[in-house]
C-alpha cells in the first residue's frame, strides 16, 4: 500500500511539474521587426529589448528581417514570439483562419494631433486628369507605381481604393504597374514623369511640397486617404497568458517608465513620430482599413495576392 501511495504521488508530482514546464516562459524571447531601406530598425528595438528583459527577468533577443512577408513567415513558424509588424502584416496574418499571433497594444497618437500615416495618390501633371474619378477610363493607358508589396500606405490601401473605384486588378487595369521600394523614391519619380501615377505614404508628398514649392508645377494630388491606425506589437497566441498579459503591461507604460526606449522606437517609424503612448488595441480597431474598398472579397484578395 506504501508503495501505491508513494507511485500515486510521483506521478502526481511529475505531472504538477510538467504543467509548469509547459506554461513557463521560455529562455529566450525573440523580439522581431523588418526592416525599411536601409535601416534594420534594430538599433531602434534594442531599448525596448533590454526594457523588456529587466521587467520580466528573461533573456530578449531583437532580430530584424528583410521584409514585412519574412517577419510573418517566422512567427507563422514560431521563430518569433514577440513582434512589431506593420499593418498590411498584421492584417496579413489575421487572414489565417486560426490566426496564430494576439494584438497587444499600438501606438496611438492623442485626440487633436493630426495622423501623418495616410496614403496617397499622386499623378504627373502632363496627365489630363483633374478627380480621382477619372482615373478608371485613364488607367490602361498609363503606368502607375506602388512603394513596395509589404507597404500598408504605399500598397495595400492604395490597392482597396482602387478596388473600390473598379481597378482591382492594376496589374491588368494599368499599362504598367512597377514598385519605386520607398516612399521618397517613388513620389520622385512620379515627379520626374517616370511613372504616370503613384501612391506613397502621404507624408511623403506633404515634404515635397514644402521643401519644393515648385514641384506642384509637376505634381497634382489625387486623393488623401483617412488616418491608418499603426500596426500593433503582437504576441504568439501559444505563449502563456500570464506572459501576454506581463508584457502587456509593460508596454502600456512604456513612455513613462522608460522615455528613451519610447523614443528610440517612435523614430524607427515615420509614421510613429507623433504618437505619445501604447495603448490597447484589439483586431476590430482594424477594420476601418478592412472598410476602404468597401468590400471584403477585395482585402482578401489583395492579402492572399502578397502572403504568397
Amino acid at each position: 500500500m506504501k508503495t501505491l501511495i508513494l507511485v500515486a504521488g510521483f506521478i502526481f508530482l511529475t505531472q504538477a511539474l510538467s504543467a509548469q514546464v509547459s506554461v513557463s516562459p521560455a529562455d529566450e524571447l525573440v523580439l522581431a521587426t523588418y526592416a525599411y531601406a536601409s535601416n534594420d530598425r534594430v538599433a531602434n528595438l534594442q531599448p525596448l529589448g533590454d526594457h523588456l528583459a529587466a521587467q520580466l527577468q528573461q533573456k530578449v533577443k531583437v532580430v530584424s528581417f528583410p521584409t514585412v512577408k519574412a517577419l510573418n513567415q517566422a512567427i507563422q513558424a514560431g521563430e518569433v514570439d514577440l513582434a512589431l509588424p506593420n499593418t498590411f502584416g498584421y492584417l496579413m496574418l489575421q487572414a489565417d483562419s486560426t490566426p496564430v499571433i494576439v494584438p497587444l497594444v499600438a501606438l496611438k497618437i492623442p485626440a487633436g494631433v493630426s495622423s501623418n500615416y495616410r496614403s496617397a495618390i499622386v499623378a504627373h501633371r502632363s496627365v489630363a486628369i483633374d478627380t480621382i474619378a477619372a482615373l478608371p477610363r485613364l488607367a490602361r493607358d498609363h503606368s502607375f507605381m506602388f512603394v513596395a508589396p509589404g507597404s500598408t500606405s504605399g500598397n495595400l490601401v492604395p490597392r482597396l481604393f482602387l478596388a473600390g473605384l473598379g481597378l482591382a486588378q492594376p496589374e491588368s487595369d494599368f499599362r504598367e504597374v512597377v514598385y519605386g521600394k520607398t516612399h521618397a523614391n517613388t513620389i520622385l519619380q512620379v515627379k520626374e514623369g517616370k511613372a504616370d501615377f503613384g501612391a506613397c505614404g502621404s507624408e511623403e508628398y506633404d515634404k515635397l511640397i514644402a521643401a519644393d514649392p515648385g514641384a506642384r508645377q509637376a505634381i497634382r494630388l489625387l486623393w488623401r486617404s483617412a488616418e491608418i491606425p499603426l500596426g500593433p506589437v503582437v504576441c504568439l497566441r501559444s505563449l502563456p497568458v500570464s506572459l501576454q498579459q506581463r508584457v502587456k503591461a509593460i508596454l502600456l507604460t512604456l513612455q513613462q517608465d522608460n522615455p528613451a526606449a519610447f523614443a528610440a522606437l517612435c523614430q524607427g517609424w515615420t509614421e510613429a513620430k507623433h504618437a505619445q503612448f501604447y495603448a490597447s488595441v484589439t483586431d476590430a480597431d482594424y477594420d476601418p482599413v478592412r472598410r476602404t474598398s468597401g468590400s471584403r472579397q477585395d482585402l482578401l484578395r489583395i492579402v492572399n495576392q502578397f502572403v504568397q
